[in-house]
């Protein structure tokens, strides 16, 4: 019947199947060409079963999996005319049903990727007996013990020419990480060939026994991107197979196929995201970057922390791009559509796009040259060289920040996960991308604790215990004032600097900054009030803004002396130009604070004047003023606080210099000494309008013997 009906193919059934047809791939299980073949659409697509089928006539397939992704789920249609494939048993483990020669299923909760991987895998295991690890693995295994040093396991690889070993619990055979030959030359040349292999191996990762067959071996090496499997029996490692013995069963066995394709960057097409998440003005800007990559030939990307926020729906605007090719060339093209201008930097392979947006705003994105950072030293800055996107997205501090949507391909809007970013975001967890990350740029062990805190994820163990690692070797003392002050500046402006700081707190790292820096239940207290002050602040909406580094600054050092300030303030790196500045202020507060308590009371007693209040907090600025309204326990006080700032220091004379001329009064000192009085009388309520401050000013004149016409 379905042979004899008549379809009408729509443009979307014909977009449809081009896609088929342009992302068919061809796997030889048992000696048969099995195609999968794969189309993205934006909603249900009727008739998708007469795609697959005018497919498998037009090409002439053996054996055929139409796989499409439409709405919330993944539809699977299966033709084979072999049988030695039975497509039917293939959809039942995907939660469908047929039979042998055709079937189908529909598939919730899995992306397009993952649900071609398990069509891979089931294929797989129809291929028929299937060898054993211990048919693949080298053996006896070349290891070395966990307390051994990165120097000997440096040496120790290059003279077999081994690419990674299996490091071992001290005395024994029992496996307990994998230490890979590029961490232990960086190592090395870090100068941290002295530090014992258990430092920087790889933890957590997993081995087979001897009777495991290819496919784990497959999923391990190539989906987990482990490079080598212990094999493992009696709890001891008798070999190990490699990522080399793998590639070389693939090219002699021609029927095996990988669980996951090596150069896979684990892609999925998020198009719809960026058209229900992002605002016109957006979407737009990516779509014309996309289209003048295609014009110029280049692959461009957006990438970073946009690409992660956008995953999380959570609102970044601030894009970032990166292009395969001439960076500045994109750059100036991207200026010319725009209207606007571009500043080069060329040492770093980066250009600033700066133009004004249809309101009129100024607008700034960031192009840069795909590229390659690698540092010479410890916590020094990066040395930059051209890459690809992937090594560009490898340099970067954390998986969740290592995505990238490309914005010239199409379908439009792929998005590129080489090292599991998208994993860890639903997991949430926070992952480094080598185990020397944090060696290289200790800044990076303080983003951790932001990011964490804000997303409410953790901080995985072995990310953990690197930052333990990097705390013994002393690392952040190496960091200048400037990068520490920028990450602690980025936590201040958090929702909760205050859980931020608890967690550094409890790695260590604030003690690793300065010793005084360490919170007390004191410090714990002043730093939640603050954070509720600062909220109660931005609800006001004034447009005065807070310096939310310098409040949180004094919270931190609540209760210390001047010298621990002092030193805390360098420990942070904070401005030295406004040292004085800041600590001056913070001594005058001291005296301050018990003189507000005694002018509450007079108050009450109705014999404190608001002038009062006013000359004894003047010279504080917004910070210090919430400050102290934060450690205030007094409610009364607290409220005559929060109208000071609200009110009361906002006020102004009726009349100014212009007003005292035109009264005959000559200027001169005699001007701030009457428009003081004027304004201490406004607060007090004895010159409340323009003519009592005219009044006061005529009779202050005549008292300093002016006598004004």
């Amino acid at each position: 019947i379905n042979e004899m009906a008549a379809h009408e193919l729509t443009s979307l059934h014909v977009r449809a199947l081009n896609s088929l047809l342009e992302s068919a791939r061809v796997y030889h299980i048992n000696n048969e060409p099995v195609v999968i073949a794969e189309a993205s659409m934006e909603h249900y697509l009727g008739d998708f079963a007469y795609l697959a089928h005018r497919l498998m006539e037009m090409e002439k397939f053996t054996v055929l999996f139409a796989v499409g992704r439409m709405e919330d789920r993944v539809q699977v249609v299966a033709r084979s005319r072999s049988d030695a494939i039975n497509v039917g048993r293939i959809c039942a483990e995907l939660g469908g049903g047929g039979h042998a020669y055709a079937a189908s299923a529909s598939i919730r909760n899995l992306t397009l990727n993952e649900v071609h991987d398990a069509i891979v895998r089931n294929l797989h295991m129809q291929a028929g007996p299937e060898k054993t690890a211990s048919d693949y693995m080298s053996s006896p295994a070349v290891g070395i013990e966990s307390d051994r040093s990165m120097r000997e396991a440096d040496t120790l690889m290059m003279h077999f020419g081994l690419k990674a070993v299996p490091v071992f619990k001290p005395g024994t055979r029992h496996c307990i990480g994998i230490l890979d030959a590029q961490t232990a030359s960086r190592a090395t040349s870090h100068k941290l060939g002295d530090r014992p292999v258990d430092d920087y191996m790889r933890r957590n990762i997993k081995s087979l026994a001897p009777d495991a067959p290819l496919r784990d071996i497959s999923s391990i090496i190539v989906g987990g991107r482990q490079r080598l499997v212990p094999i493992v029996d009696k709890d001891l490692v008798v070999g190990v197979v490699t990522r080399t013995d793998l590639i070389n069963v693939m090219t002699s066995e021609p029927g095996q196929v990988l669980d996951y394709q090596e150069n896979s960057s684990r892609e999925r097409n998020v198009a719809k995201l960026l058209r229900d998440r992002l605002p016109a003005r957006v979407r737009h800007l990516l779509e014309l970057a996309g289209r003048l990559g295609q014009q110029l030939n280049m692959p461009v990307y957006v990438v970073g922390g946009f690409v992660r926020d956008l995953l999380l729906d959570r609102p970044n605007h601030d894009v970032d791009f990166v292009v395969e090719g001439e960076g500045v060339a994109f750059a100036r093209a991207l200026a010319a559509e725009l209207g606007g201008r571009v500043r080069e930097h060329r040492k770093f392979l980066t250009s600033m796009v700066i133009y004004h947006d249809e309101d009129g705003l100024e607008q700034r994105i960031d192009v840069a040259t795909a590229r390659l950072e690698y540092y010479e030293s410890p916590a020094a800055l990066p040395t930059v060289e051209l890459s690809s996107i992937k090594m560009d997205l490898f340099r970067r501090d954390f998986t969740i920040n290592a995505l990238a949507i490309r914005l010239d391909c199409t379908p439009y809007g792929q998005l590129v996960d080489f090292f599991g970013g998208q994993r860890d975001i639903k997991e949430g967890v926070l992952r480094v991308l080598h185990t020397l990350s944090f060696v290289e740029d200790p800044t990076r062990s303080l983003r951790a604790v932001r990011f964490e805190q804000r997303y409410g994820f953790h901080i995985g163990p072995s990310a953990e215990k690197l930052i333990k690692n990097l705390l013994s070797l002393h690392m952040l003392d190496k960091l200048s004032g400037k990068r520490i002050f920028n990450e602690y500046t980025h936590i201040c402006d958090e929702d909760d600097p205050a859980a931020c700081f608890e967690r550094l707190d409890g790695l260590g790292l604030l003690r690793a900054l300065g010793p005084s820096l360490t919170l007390t239940p004191s410090k714990r207290q002043i730093l939640q009030q603050v954070r509720s002050m600062l909220n109660w602040y931005r609800l006001l909406y004034f447009d005065e803004s807070v310096e939310n580094w310098l409040i949180y600054f004094l919270a931190l050092g609540h209760r210390l002396n001047y010298a621990e300030v002092s030193a805390n303030f360098a420990a942070l790196g904070l401005p030295e130009g406004r040292k004085q500045e800041i600590l001056q202020q913070r001594e005058s507060m001291r005296h301050v604070q018990p003189k507000l308590a005694r002018w509450q009371k007079a108050f009450e007693a109705g014999t404190g004047r608001i002038s009062e209040l006013y000359l004894l907090l003047e010279k504080f600025s917004l910070e210090f003023l919430l400050y102290i309204m934060a450690g205030v326990e007094d409610s009364g006080l607290q409220k005559n606080l929060s109208r000071y700032i609200t009110q009361w220091r906002r006020e102004k004379p009726d009349i100014d210099g212009r007003d005292l001329r035109d009264m005959g009064i000559a200027p001169g000192p005699l001007f701030g000494r009457i428009l003081r009085a004027v304004l201490v009388g406004k607060l007090d309520g004895e010159t409340p309008d323009a003519d009592s401050q005219r009044r006061l000013a005529l009779d202050m004149a005549r008292q300093e013997g002016v006598f004004p016409k």
